[in-house]
């Protein structure tokens, strides 16, 4: 990507932060009113919007239109011009409330989620790792009536997946602690794609028996559900507002298709990323119904342990740096809580 000069560099990111508030071709003199520090006049600072517009970093919908920024023009602000910053003061004692709650990680990212969601104005996704081998932590059944137990495997990520076990022959206190002892020998500590293969033992007729083999034949299951990750989504209105999908039937009817596509909303959630934010920018999504947004994507941990991933998605003109910024705080503070409860 070509090197902009200073002057191009402030006219170019003027324009953007123009066109985010405004979402309308921006004209040559907004920039000269929001560069009034460059002290040049409306006649250069065409000039250069025709040069960057070369570059490719900026699009003007008709000759006699204003412009507006390309993918490659918010890549390069994205890049090279976004001033990191801190959430305020309020923001982050909300996302800390959120996030510091002694709960299941489901029950942590939900709420973060819709959290993060109302506060940047942007759909919000957080997905959980889909990892064969991540360990059990604790397996437990514990009776809940006559004929009915329940499940509950919790991983070393803190994600929690329960099942009901049923006896139509009763349940009494040996079942429960027989089922317990085979748990913490074939399921507690063991990565789940052995649980998930765990070949079950052969039954007789006894209750005890019937009982145990439903027991492990729940974990296998919960184990399963455990392995594909779980999405928590929400913020679908912000999105549906913006004045891109008001106007475009086309691309209003993409992005409900890719919203409503759960599998594909949950592998472009969990894609690049790292401990910092990773940002991929309209045509730079590999799923076509993306290519009219954005998204960021920042991963969370347990201790060093890669325990998922949470985004926000929204137009390309999205406000990448209070996005960014509440983004970031968020999945430092999922990680510290997950960190507390589970490393």
């Amino acid at each position: 990507m070509e090197q902009l000069s200073g002057r191009q560099e402030q006219i170019l990111k003027a324009l953007i932060l123009e066109y985010i508030d405004a979402a309308d071709p921006v004209p040559s003199v907004a920039i000269a009113k929001k560069c009034d520090t460059l002290k040049v006049r409306s006649a250069t600072i065409r000039s250069e919007l025709s040069l960057i517009t070369e570059m490719g970093l900026l699009n003007q919908p008709h000759t006699s239109a204003g412009r507006v920024p390309s993918d490659l023009g918010y890549r390069y602000y994205v890049d090279k011009l976004i001033v990191e910053r801190q959430p305020t003061q309020q923001a982050q004692s909300q996302l800390k409330t959120a996030s510091g709650r002694e709960e299941t990680l489901n029950e942590l990212l939900a709420e973060t989620t819709r959290l993060l969601s109302r506060m940047t104005r942007l759909f919000a996704a957080s997905a959980t790792l889909k990892n064969s081998s991540l360990p059990v932590q604790s397996a437990a059944v514990t009776k809940l009536g006559p004929e009915t137990a329940i499940l509950v495997l919790v991983l070393k990520s803190g994600e929690v997946e329960n099942r009901i076990v049923q006896s139509q022959t009763g349940i009494g206190e040996d079942e429960i602690s027989e089922a317990n002892v085979a748990l913490h020998e074939f399921v507690q500590n063991q990565p789940l794609i052995k649980v998930s293969r765990m070949p079950l033992p052969k039954a007789d007729e006894s209750p005890r028996s019937q009982f145990l083999r439903r027991t492990l034949l729940a974990s296998k299951a919960a184990a399963d559900s455990l392995m594909g990750g779980h999405l928590i989504s929400g913020g679908e209105q912000y999105l549906l507002a913006q004045p891109e999908f008001q106007q475009n039937p086309e691309s209003r009817e993409a992005l409900m298709e890719s919203l409503e596509d759960s599998q594909g909303l949950k592998a472009a959630v969990s894609g690049p990323g790292g401990s910092r934010v990773s940002i991929t920018i309209g045509h730079e999504n590999s799923d076509s119904r993306l290519h009219h947004l954005s998204m960021a994507r920042r991963r969370f941990f347990v201790g060093r342990e890669e325990a998922g991933s949470i985004a926000i998605i929204g137009p390309t003109r999205m406000d990448y740096e209070r996005g960014v910024s509440l983004l970031e705080f968020t999945a430092s503070s999922i990680s510290e809580t997950l960190t507390r409860l589970y490393a």
